[in-house]
C-alpha cells in the first residue's frame, strides 16, 4: 500500500511543480510581451527619440529605458551626468525598464542600486554646493549603435556636463558580418565597433562634452562558455573537470572555449591565479555565444582618442577588487550584470577619476561615502522578493530553456546564487527584528 501512495504523492508533487513553472513562465511571458508591444507602439510614432518634451519637463520615451523626468533646461547650480549603455549600465536586475505596467507590477522594486544610484551619492559628497543629477539613459538590450544615437540626442540638448558610456555586451553578428569562422565574426564586429567608437568621439567633440568610455568587465570564473559538439560529449567533458593540470592541458584544443574554461578551473584549484585568469579570458574570447565583451573589443575602447573622450579601464580596475583577481559571483550575478557591491565599486572608481580630472576637491573619497547599509535596510524585503523571483526564473529556464549542457550548468548556478542572496537578506531581516530599538 505504501508504494502506490508514495508514487501518487510524487506524481502530485511533480504536477504541482510543472504547474508552478508554467505559471511563472506565463507571467514572464506577459511581461516580455507587454514590453514588446510598448516598444512597437513607440516605434510606430516615428520619432524614435530617447526623450520627449512636455513644456519645460523632459521625460524618457523609449520603453527600453528607466522612467525618469527632469527639467529640460539645467538649473544654474545643477551638475548633470548622463549614463549611456545597455542593461549593465542601467543596473539590471536592481534597476529595470519600467515603462510598462506588467514589469512594474511584477518586480515592485525601488529601481535603485545601479551605477547611477551610487555615482550620484559620490558626486554629491564631492560637490556639496551643487545639485547632482545622474540621468540613467541606458537602454536594455541596446548595442553600441543605439548608444551612439542616444549620445547624439544628449549632445543636441546641450544640457549635460559629463557623459559616461558602459556598453559592449550586446554586440551581435549581423547580415553584413560573416566568417570565416568565429574569429572572422569577432573581427568583423570589432571593425563595426571601431567605427561607432569614432562616431561617439566625434559627437563628444562637436558638443564639447567630456565623455568617459568604460572598458567592459565580465564574469570570468562563474560563467561557462558555449562550445560546439554533441550534447553527450559536452556533458562528459564538464563532468571530467578538475582532473589535474597535466590531464587538462594534454586534452586542451586551442580553439575550444570549454577546454580553456576547464583549464582555468584547474589552474584555480592549483592556486595559480594569474594562469587561471588568462585561461578564463581566453575561454570568454572563444565563447560561441555573444553575451560578453571580447578582449579585442575592449582593446578598441582603450585605443579610442578624442579631445573630449577619455577611457576608464574598468575591466582591469575590477581585476584588482575581485577575489584572486578573477571576477566571479563576488561581483556579478550572471554573465555581465553586477551585484550591488559591483555597481558601487564601478561608481566609486568613476567618481575618483572625475574628482581628479575635474579638480573637484572634497578631499580623499572613500568607498563608504556611498554606504550600502541604508539601501539594504530600507529595501530588504523587496530585494529578497527580487532574488526569489530571479531564482525561480533561472530554475524555469533550466527546466524549459536549457538548449545545451552549458546552459544547464549556468542556469543552475545562477538559481543557487540568487537563493544565497535571498537567504542572506532573510537573516538580516531576522536580526533586525531581534535587535533592540
Amino acid at each position: 500500500m505504501l508504494r502506490p501512495a508514495l508514487a501518487a504523492a510524487c506524481r502530485a508533487a511533480l504536477a504541482a511543480l510543472v504547474l508552478a513553472a508554467a505559471a511563472l513562465a506565463a507571467v514572464l511571458g506577459a511581461i516580455l510581451w507587454d514590453m514588446h508591444q510598448a516598444r512597437r507602439a513607440w516605434r510606430a510614432t516615428g520619432s524614435g527619440a530617447s526623450f520627449s518634451r512636455d513644456g519645460d519637463v523632459c521625460r524618457t520615451a523609449d520603453p527600453a529605458m528607466v522612467a525618469q523626468s527632469f527639467p529640460c533646461r539645467k538649473p544654474p547650480l545643477e551638475f548633470r551626468v548622463f549614463v549611456i549603455g545597455s542593461s549593465q549600465a542601467m543596473g539590471t536586475p536592481y534597476v529595470h525598464q519600467d515603462l510598462n505596467a506588467a514589469a512594474d507590477l511584477f518586480f515592485r522594486m525601488p529601481n535603485e542600486g545601479g551605477l547611477s544610484t551610487w555615482l550620484r551619492e559620490y558626486l554629491q559628497r564631492l560637490m556639496p554646493r551643487k545639485s547632482v543629477r545622474v540621468i540613467n539613459a541606458a537602454k536594455g538590450a541596446g548595442d553600441f549603435g543605439v548608444s551612439v544615437e542616444t549620445m547624439r540626442e544628449v549632445v543636441e540638448s546641450g544640457q549635460a556636463d559629463i557623459v559616461l558610456v558602459l556598453e559592449g555586451n550586446n554586440e551581435r553578428p549581423s547580415g553584413d558580418i560573416a566568417g570565416p569562422g568565429i574569429q572572422g565574426i569577432v573581427d568583423g564586429i570589432g571593425r563595426r565597433l571601431r567605427k561607432r567608437l569614432d562616431d561617439l568621439a566625434r559627437l563628444a567633440e562637436s558638443g564639447r562634452l567630456p565623455t568617459y568610455i568604460l572598458t567592459v568587465p565580465n564574469n570570468l570564473r562563474a560563467w561557462m562558455p558555449q562550445t560546439d559538439g554533441p550534447r553527450a560529449e559536452v556533458s562528459a567533458r564538464i563532468a571530467l573537470a578538475g582532473r589535474g593540470i597535466r590531464w587538462t592541458q594534454g586534452r586542451r584544443r586551442p580553439d575550444d572555449p570549454l577546454d580553456w574554461f576547464l583549464l582555468g578551473c584547474t589552474w584555480e584549484a592549483a592556486r595559480d591565479f594569474p594562469a587561471a585568469r588568462k585561461a578564463f579570458l581566453r575561454a570568454k574570447d572563444l565563447d560561441r555565444s555573444f553575451f560578453r565583451m571580447r578582449s579585442s573589443w575592449n582593446d578598441e575602447i582603450r585605443r579610442t582618442r578624442g579631445r573630449q573622450t577619455r577611457v576608464i579601464d574598468m575591466e582591469r580596475i575590477l581585476f584588482g577588487y575581485a577575489k584572486d583577481g578573477i571576477p566571479g559571483s563576488d561581483l556579478f550575478l550572471d554573465y555581465c550584470h553586477l551585484t550591488l557591491t559591483g555597481n558601487r565599486l564601478v561608481a566609486f572608481e568613476v567618481a575618483k577619476r572625475l574628482q581628479a580630472d575635474l579638480d573637484l576637491g572634497g578631499g580623499p573619497l572613500a568607498l563608504e561615502d556611498a554606504p550600502l547599509s541604508p539601501f539594504l535596510s530600507g529595501q530588504q524585503r523587496r530585494l529578497r522578493r527580487l532574488y526569489l523571483a530571479k531564482k525561480a526564473k533561472w530554475l524555469v529556464s533550466r527546466l524549459l530553456s536549457a538548449r545545451t549542457p552549458v546552459d544547464a550548468v549556468n542556469f543552475g548556478e545562477q538559481a543557487e546564487l540568487y537563493a544565497r542572496h535571498a537567504d542572506m537578506l532573510a537573516k538580516q531581516v531576522k536580526l533586525a527584528r531581534q535587535s533592540p530599538r
